[in-house]
């Protein structure tokens, strides 16, 4: 697995942005919007997590646009061997997520990851 590579864990066509938004259980946090589906039917090779980020024109410019984007990635960088496999996420955030920092993003995910029981028991 690597550790700092994207490209494996990303969701990228559009069939699959469809299906875990149609399919998938809706949990909200107060700045942000997680669909989950799970893929426990289908059994894989690499049992790993995929995620997308999905960030709307009305959260604010291209600059903040992109900062979130880039806020929410490092998250799972850095929490990428905590997330249970066989699971794809799409992360949405809301509109008041214009000026966010990096440690209200990773305690908004925390929690809803744990709550959810998204992240392994050690």
């Amino acid at each position: 697995m690597k550790k700092y590579s994207f490209s494996d864990i990303r969701l990228k066509t559009r069939r699959l942005f469809l299906k875990v938004q149609t399919e998938g259980g809706r949990k909200e946090s107060p700045s942000f919007v997680i669909y989950i589906y799970d893929l426990l039917e289908k059994k894989t090779e690499k049992p790993d997590f995929k995620f997308g980020i999905i960030v709307k024109r009305d959260t604010g410019k291209a600059v903040q646009r992109n900062r979130i984007k880039r806020l929410i990635r490092e998250f799972f960088r850095l929490n990428r061997d905590n997330i249970k496999p066989q699971k794809l996420f799409i992360i949405k955030p809301k509109k008041i997520c214009g000026k966010i920092n990096y440690m209200r993003v990773e305690n908004e995910l925390k929690k809803l990851f744990i709550k959810n029981n998204i992240f392994k028991s050690n």
